[in-house]
């Protein structure tokens, strides 16, 4: 099993409309092969914190998503938080960041200045300091 974990801060004025917006891409990648399941969490600390977690079956499978629609369409959603904290990819005996994306879509227009600066900042433990979130 392999997992993808994001985190940004929401805008405040935008909170609401964005935090649906990653539910509409929750669903979506819970439609895709091989996605074993995708949870949406806000930190306890800081309800603006969010984290967003999918996990998938294979790597393959994986790489196929990062080079999908359903990818950019995520990656477009964290160009509208104030702060992009991070993303990793956590895999049975290694953790990448959002460079090991940049490496798989290297053929794709990519904002690879994401992938340098959140490159050292690993994302938090979501289980120790986010609560799951459900949007009605």
């Amino acid at each position: 099993m392999i997992e993808l974990h994001l985190s940004i801060r929401l805008p405040r004025h935008k909170r609401r409309s964005l935090l649906k917006a990653f539910e509409f891409v929750a669903a979506w990648a819970r439609s895709e092969r091989g996605c074993l399941g995708v949870d949406l969490y806000l930190a306890v600390s800081d309800a603006y914190c969010l984290s967003y977690v999918e996990r998938w079956k294979s790597e393959d499978e994986l790489q196929s998503m990062l080079r999908s629609r359903h990818f950019s369409q995520l990656i477009a959603l964290t160009e509208l938080a104030p702060e992009f904290i991070g993303c990793e990819f956590r895999l049975i005996n290694e953790i990448r960041g959002l460079g090991y994306a940049a490496e798989v879509r290297s053929d794709r227009p990519y904002p690879f200045h994401l992938a340098e600066d959140a490159r050292e900042k690993p994302c938090i433990d979501v289980k120790e300091h986010y609560r799951p979130i459900n949007i009605e």
